[in-house]
């Protein structure tokens, strides 16, 4: 409402206070109205309400245009008008697409603001004041605004980015990329969502000559991207900072790819300890390297061969082993090869004869690879031509030995060959030892008038005999089969006083001289056992017989039990080559044991009880 023309001259007349008084009522009056009106009206920019109220930075000579949304929440239509002028010194920047219209009762109008920042505007801030005049149909005026809008003018380019990068044979990566504008960093403060540090986004290209790729990636985006490449190939690569007006700066580096992924690995002249590795030559490569995969682990065993083939020393004799081959130049390292896998072979033996006598044997290592020196050795021979193939030992004491050879490669890698046993001359009296036939343990006494196996052993090393030879006094002696040898034989001795054993042994060199063996004969008494069916197939009836001083065994009449019976005994059935393979706890003279689940053959049946061991053979069919 206008204040009458009146009113505002009675503070020329008299009764000044008077008037002055009346001048305060009216305004507080009028005062009271506008606010109340303004209440009624609202401003919104919705690019900016949420940022602080700035507009996204301009460069100069740049247009931008926004809407601003005024609600009337009055009850009545009211011709809303922008009050241009109020623009101050940014008003000459500002078109509007209209700038009065009608806006009805609880609806909202648009006006559409477009900023024509000059080409000569300076950097820096500027204050864009939103006012408004709202005119009913009584005429009546009044003012209100919204917020000030801001607006930022950016020239200046944002800083100098600074990157990471890292190539390989066919890709070239960037990463962690940064700049900062100083201006424009205002807006991103305000505005968390539309860049970081004052960038909106960042310009990566990669180029090489006639060709390049670009990739645009958000302030707020992916940290990191790689471009495909070509193997030994020159690139220039560019990451530049965009800010939020739109200024631009970039950073370039030259950069390489290293040479293509090695192919073509070969192995040749693959020997026990080394083998030589090939490849083909990778386009740029300065130098290569190579690597081992052995037992789960990976090792370098060169990183600067200049050539396309290496010697790899210090293998072991029959290992798998896996090479991987690098190229390298001044751009990097190649993708790791393919890899190759190569066997080294087993080592050869050693032959020559088991026995030495005298005179002169050679020892060889046949088919041995070319490329290793021979080192011999022995404890009990002498040899007369070290280092050759064939060896010549020669005998210079009885008793066990072995010949060893060491084989050593131009490298210095040495391995041992397995040692080959060897026994000098005749064999040894003091060495023999007599066994039980059926335990293999050793025996120390015989039952008189009991047949006793015994098996001859020599205890000081394989002397390979091929006899034996035995005789006894004072009772009788048995070869068994299947022993070609004569190393088992049957004892049974009559006289405990005058029985004695004595034994000799034959190998390549000749009779050893006789040993005396001779065991203790004990009246070993008591039971005597007795089998049948023999051969057996299902079950084994065990019958213990009472004997005697004058004849072998008697069977009882009754097989009652008696307080000098044995009460309990043990049944084990042995196989010459699985051993024990079944017992049995068993009570009484008469007994049975099933033997059904014993695969056809011989087998030796034990009784013991107390210190005693009965034996017989059996035959399973």
């Amino acid at each position: 409402m206008d204040i009458p023309s009146v009113a505002l001259k009675n503070n020329l007349k008299p009764n000044k206070m008077k008037n002055l008084i009346q001048v305060s009522i009216i305004l507080f009056l009028i005062s009271a109205h506008t606010s109340g009106i303004a209440q009624n009206f609202s401003v919104h920019v919705e690019s900016t309400y949420q940022h602080g109220d700035y507009i996204v930075p301009l460069k100069p000579g740049a247009t931008k245009t926004f809407e601003v949304k005024v609600k009337n929440s009055s009850t009545k239509s009211q011709t809303v008008s922008v009050r241009k002028y109020a623009m101050g010194n940014i008003e000459d920047w500002m078109s509007i697409s209209t700038t009065s219209m009608i806006i009805s009762a609880g609806q909202t109008g648009t006006f559409q603001f477009t900023i024509n920042v000059p080409s000569s505007a300076s950097e820096g801030y500027y204050t864009l004041p939103l006012s408004f005049d709202a005119r009913d149909d009584d005429n009546n005026v009044t003012p209100f605004r919204g917020n000030d809008q801001n607006i930022i003018v950016d020239s200046s380019k944002p800083n100098t980015p600074t990157f990471s990068h890292y190539t390989t044979s066919k890709y070239i990566s960037v990463s962690n990329w940064y700049s900062w504008d100083y201006f424009s960093n205002t807006y991103t403060t305000n505005n968390s969502t539309a860049g970081i540090g004052g960038i909106k986004s960042y310009i990566l290209t990669l180029s090489k000559s006639g060709s390049s790729a670009t990739k645009t990636i958000p302030a707020l985006g992916a940290s990191s991207h790689r471009f495909n490449a070509t193997p030994n190939t020159a690139y220039t690569l560019n990451v530049a900072a965009v800010d939020m007006a739109g200024n631009s700066k970039g950073s370039s580096v030259n950069v390489s790819t290293p040479p293509a992924k090695v192919t073509g690995l070969s192995f040749s002249n693959v020997a026990y300890t080394n083998v030589k590795l090939s490849w083909n030559a990778s386009a740029g490569a300065t130098s290569y390297t190579v690597n081992k995969r052995y037992n789960d682990e990976t090792t370098t065993v060169n990183s600067n061969i200049t050539s396309t083939s290496f010697i790899i020393p210090g293998l072991n004799p029959n290992e798998t082993y896996d090479f991987y081959v690098i190229a390298q130049n001044s751009a990097g390292a190649s993708d790791v090869s393919d890899k190759a896998t190569v066997t080294t072979p087993v080592l050869p033996i050693i032959t020559g004869n088991q026995v030495m006598c005298s005179g002169n044997y050679n020892y060889s290592i046949p088919n041995l690879l070319p490329g290793y020196s021979i080192s011999w050795s022995s404890v009990h021979t002498r040899v007369s031509a070290q280092g050759a193939n064939p060896c010549t030992f020669k005998a210079s004491k009885m008793g066990a030995t072995t010949i060893k050879a060491t084989i050593t490669d131009s490298y210095s890698t040495s391995v041992a060959l397995k040692t080959k046993p060897v026994w000098v001359g005749k064999t040894l009296p003091m060495d023999y030892q007599l066994k039980d036939g059926f335990t293999g343990m050793p025996k120390w006494y015989l039952c008189k008038s009991d047949p006793n196996g015994i098996h001859a052993v020599h205890v000081a090393g394989e002397a390979h005999i091929d006899d034996w030879h035995w005789s006894v006094t004072g009772g009788v002696i048995t070869y068994d089969n299947p022993y070609a040898d004569n190393s088992r034989v049957t004892i049974r001795p009559f006289n405990e006083n005058s029985f004695s054993i004595i034994l000799k042994a034959h190998n390549a060199c000749g009779w050893s001289d006789w040993a005396d063996m001779s065991l203790e004969v004990r009246s070993c008494g008591g039971y005597y056992m007795a089998m049948s069916p023999n051969p057996a197939s299902e079950t084994l009836n065990i019958e213990l017989l009472e004997q005697n001083a004058d004849k072998n065994a008697t069977s009882r009449s009754s097989f009652s039990n008696t307080p000098n019976d044995p009460e309990y005994y043990e049944i084990q059935i042995w196989s010459e080559r699985k051993g024990l393979v079944k017992k049995q706890k068993m009570k009484g003279l008469k007994n049975q044991i099933d033997i059904s689940s014993l695969t056809p053959g011989h087998y030796f049946v034990h009784l013991i009880y107390n210190d005693t061991v009965i034996k017989k053979q059996l035959i399973v069919k």
